[in-house]
This record gives C-alpha cells, structure tokens and sequence, in this order.
C-alpha cells in the first residue's frame, strides 16, 4: 500500500486526519490490487471526470457541491428518503452542530404518528423531500397532518422543501404543489456530500461550511495516485472480496458516529450491488471467524484487525465512498450505480391492495404471523418452526438477509427487536444477516449467483396516518405493497412474515428462532 508506515505486518496510508490500515491477508490481497489500479489509472480517472460529460457517473463519486442557502428550519426536520444520503444527512447533523432530523423511511407511519402526538412539534415541522415519488405518500401524509393541525394552505406549502433532478416527476410535484425545489442531479449511492444530504442537514441545523472543509482535508490526497486512503481501502475491499473473502464485518469502536457502520454497509453494498455482503457487527450478535470474511473497524485496533480506518466524520465519508467506487470497479460492477436498485417505487398512489392468501398463519389473534411465499420448501413448512428450521439450513452456504418493513427507531420503534432477531438468526444458521430497512438496499441483490436466503418483514401499524387521496387507507397498506414485489417470485428463496401485531408476532417470532438454536 502506498505512503505505508510498516507495523508489525500491517501497513498505513494517511491523509489528512483519516488513516487507514490493513494487516495480514488482506493487507497482501490489496497489494495484489494496487497494480492494477495504478495500471488502469483509477486516481486520474476520478479525479477528471466532470458531471457534465457524465465522466463522473462512470467514474465514482462526486466531489462536494455547494448547495443553494438554506436557512435552518426553526422546527423539527422530517426527511422524507431512503438509501445511504438519508444517513449520511442524520450524521452530518449530528456532528456539525444540527439537531437529528425526523427519518421517515418510505411510507412507514411510526414516526409521523409520534410527531402527531406533540401537536407543538407538529405545528412547527418542516419537511425536506429527498427520495423522489417514492416518498409521494409521506410528503401527503405529512402535509395532511399539518392541515389537520390548522396551519394554512399557503404555509403547509413552504414546509416542504424536495431535493430532485430538474424534469423529474418529484420536480413536478414540487411545482405543482408550490413547494421550494432544490436541483440536484440524480440521485446515486454516492450521496453524502450531495444536495441528497446536505440540504437535510443545513434544515436540521448543521454548519455546511465546517463539514465541506473537513471533507476538503482529503480532496488533494484522493486525487493522487499514491497516498491515496481511498484508493488503498478500495483495494481492501476489493482484493479481499477477489480472494474469496466477501464479507466485510463492520464494527464500531467507542466513539465511532452513530449511524456511520449502518450508512457504510448501505455505501458498500448498493456500490458493488451486493458482490461486496457488508454485516454491521451490532452488539450480542455472534459472527465467528470464517474464511469468507474480514473485519473492517472504525478507529479500532489497527494492529489487531483486519482492516481500519479512523479520522474526522466528513472526510470519512468522502474516503469511504471513493473506496466503495474503488471496490466496485475491481468487482467489474458496471457503472453508474443508481441509487436502491431495490423494491419497485410507489409513485402513484392508488388503492385498495390486493395481497395473494397466505401460504399458512402460525398462531392466533395478535401474535399471529402470516406466512407468504413462492418458494415450495418454506410454504410446506406449516408452522413458524420447522420454517425458520428450513430458512436457516438453505442459509448454511450463503448468507441471511432480513429486510423489515417497520419501525427502525430502537426505542419507540422494532429496530432493537428486529436486530435482536438477526442476532439469534445468524447464531442459528451460523452464517451472516444483514439487515435492511424499507426499500434500502440489499433488500434483494440483482445477481442471480447469489446464495442467499430472503426474509422480508411487513406488520400492521396500528395506529395509521391517513393519505389524503386515498379515502381510508393510511401509510400502513401503502408500507405493506411497497414489500409485496420482494416476495413476488423469481431465483432466490423469499419469505415474507406479516405481523398482525408487530410487538406480539416479533416476540412469537423469537421465542420460534430461540427455540433451534
């Protein structure tokens, strides 16, 4: 690795503030592909390419923009998005002085519902749309709720602010319903110092001019050939995923940003599309040693684990996503990478929506679970048991992704049930689960030689926010049709569990899993 500073056998590149380090095998395996970068002259190629001859797309992630004046919003923020800029937003309000924006991931009800609650809150909410029509139904539910709050026709249209590529059919929307537009080009995984997020986190109160000069600390080292932390993780990733080893745990160390490893395992997998698996290393959760994987640590033990890289929040981001184009490059993913390549849009709103029966229901009243699939094996298991049974055996030589239409908040919300949940699935089948919120990707990768088994998660919500335009259907069917085409068939073995009640068939759910292990 260039610019190295030798450890025992470990091997640093830094710049800036960020330092990233690699040890033993997969120290050797980047090296194997540092030539190779260096022959296809990766570093020029990024560092020319221009957005506007497309060379930038092709290449790998932009540089930072300046995003229009944006005032901070004097109430909560709600954004209105998905994939990794909504994280990256959350982070960089965090770090740079804002308060963390209100998250409302596609159309889950959960946190409009609880902002319902606090009408003070509520009345003074703006709302900052950043995933384009599929966030249609959220930008409609969250208006109708100010109407029902009493705030004016022509304010509720300036507490919406959308983010999109001018011509867009979100762009139209934002004319058509008098809301502020700020152009962006289109949206793709490399978003964190995009409008995508950057326009989130200004709203929420972030210093932009502090974020995009720590970001800036790198830019002259990620333009080089040599020196390059960038180009060096890249070749981490890339050279351990070419050497079998595919899965990339990520962990985080004291002090490590909340959110960073969730954001990073979004980055790395919706880069290469799923050819790199990363598995956020959450507390409790067993991942024993095997040869397929390797350990990337957040400011850890840099003599100790496979790989690390440590530094400044903003500049971070900026290294990361160059090391997932890096990676994606040596995986032969063929650019550009749009963004969630994952479950079908809901643009225009309709209603009702039809669901086929389910294969079978295990249990009764609130703790019941609907079980819905394509897949023979797993409709004949007939009870909860003997599928989870069978979902852990097909995942033995592959991997376990659990993709949960809920409530991702860990307190109000399943996201510690559902992370519990993955925790007990992954020391049952002995092999990885990630887990995927919503439409994020990997909800369901788009090679088709990929060993993996799908367990999608959709559950009632309880108490609903109503659609306006849909007369009696709230966000939770529309949440529910977002699952419905990862379990409409295909190569992959697919499950979806339906909660009647998402606390109650949760806990049916792991009592089930604890009962094999």
């Amino acid at each position: 690795m260039a610019s190295r500073e030798p450890v025992s056998d470990a091997a640093s590149v830094t710049a800036g503030d960020v330092t990233v380090t690699a040890r033993g095998e997969v120290r050797a395996a980047a090296e194997r592909m540092l030539g190779r970068l260096w022959i296809d002259r990766i570093a020029e190629r990024f560092a020319a390419g221009d957005a506007a001859s497309g060379e930038r797309a092709v290449c790998g992630p932009a540089a930072p923009v300046d995003v229009p004046a944006t005032p901070p919003a004097p109430g909560a923020v709600v954004v209105l998005g998905e994939g990794p800029s909504v994280r990256a937003a959350a982070l960089l309000a965090r770090r740079f002085g804002g308060a963390s924006p209100i998250v409302v991931d596609g159309a889950e009800p959960g946190p409009l519902r609880r902002l319902a609650d606090d009408p003070m809150r509520l009345r003074e909410a703006h709302a900052v749309v950043t995933g384009g029509v599929r966030c249609e139904p959220a930008r409609r539910a969250f208006t109708g709720l100010l109407r029902a709050a009493g705030v004016p026709a022509a304010e509720i249209a300036a507490r919406v602010t959308v983010v999109a590529e001018p011509g867009s059919a979100a762009a139209a929307v934002a004319g058509r319903e008098g809301h502020r537009l700020v152009a962006a080009p289109a949206p793709a995984v490399f978003g964190a110092l995009s409008p995508y997020a950057l326009v989130p986190a200004a709203l929420a109160g972030a210093d932009l001019t502090w974020a995009l000069e720590e970001a800036a600390t790198v830019s002259a080292a990620l333009a080089a050939p040599d020196g390059n932390p960038g180009l060096a993780l890249g070749a981490v990733l890339g050279g351990a995923a070419r050497a079998g080893r595919g899965v990339v745990v990520l962990a985080a160390s004291p002090g490590t940003p909340a959110g960073l490893a969730e954001w990073t395992a979004e980055l790395f997998a919706g880069a290469t599309r799923g050819r790199l698996l990363p598995v956020v290393q959450f507390g409790g959760m067993p991942l024993r040693p095997g040869p397929d994987r390797f350990l990337l640590s957040f400011g850890g033990r840099p003599h100790q684990d496979d790989a690390t890289i440590s530094g400044s929040p903003a500049a971070r981001l900026a290294v990361l996503e160059y090391a997932a184009a890096v990676a994606a490059h040596l995986l032969g993913v063929e650019p550009p990478v749009a963004e969630l390549p994952g479950a079908q849009a809901i643009g225009t709103v309709h209603g009702p929506f039809p669901e086929p029966p389910p294969a079978f229901t295990d249990g009764y009243g609130r703790d019941a679970v609907e079980v819905r699939t394509h897949d023979a094996a797993f409709a004949a298991a007939g009870a909860l048991r003997p599928l989870l049974d069978e979902v852990a055996r097909r995942a033995g030589d592959g991997h376990l992704a659990l993709t949960a239409f809920l409530d991702a908040d860990p307190v109000y919300g399943q996201g510690t049930r559902v992370r519990r949940l993955a925790g007990v699935l992954a020391a049952r089948a002995a092999r990885p689960v990630t887990v995927a919120w919503g439409c994020r990707y990997p909800a369901i990768g788009h090679d088709l030689s990929e060993k993996g088994v799908h367990v999608v998660l959709t559950g009632e919500a309880g108490r609903d926010v109503a659609v306006p335009g849909l007369p009696g259907i709230g966000l939770g069917p529309v949440r529910r049709a977002e699952a419905a085409p990862l379990g409409a068939g295909g190569a992959r073995p697919v499950v979806r569990l339906h909660l009647r009640d998402r606390e109650a068939g949760l806990h049916r759910l792991l009592e089930c899993a604890r009962s094999g292990t």
